[in-house]
């Protein structure tokens, strides 16, 4: 972002007013004058600092934004995988209490005298 200005301490200064009968008071005008170029020495002083300044801060959040949005993948990533490993602990848990279940006939068949694997 270049900011231009039209005026600068120098053009300020070198200005020349036409003279008019009915004018103003020269020595307030350039009481005046002297005070505008003072805040504009200091307006070109500070503003290619504060642009600087901001510019920094602009990339800095720009560079916040991307690794957040690496974080926000990484962790999308680390959610499916969860999700995944959800899926499959709960599968495995089916079949151990279908394990459990079966063992439990089985006994009680062999309590009964039967052979479970005979079974046809």
């Amino acid at each position: 972002m270049e900011v231009k200005l039209k005026l600068n301490a120098k053009k300020i200064l070198e200005k020349k007013f036409t003279p008019n009968v009915a004018g103003y008071d020269p020595k307030e005008v350039d009481k005046y004058l002297d005070q505008i170029i003072k805040d504009y020495k200091t307006l070109e002083e500070i503003l290619p600092q504060l642009i600087k300044s901001y510019e920094r801060a602009i990339k800095s959040l720009e560079d916040e934004i991307k690794r957040l949005g690496e974080v926000d993948a990484k962790n999308k990533l680390i959610e499916d995988k969860l999700k995944v490993l959800n899926k499959n602990k709960y599968i495995a848990l089916e079949r151990v209490d279908l394990l459990v279940r079966i063992d439990k006939l089985e006994r009680a068949l062999y309590k009964e005298g039967v052979n479970p694997n005979k079974i046809v």
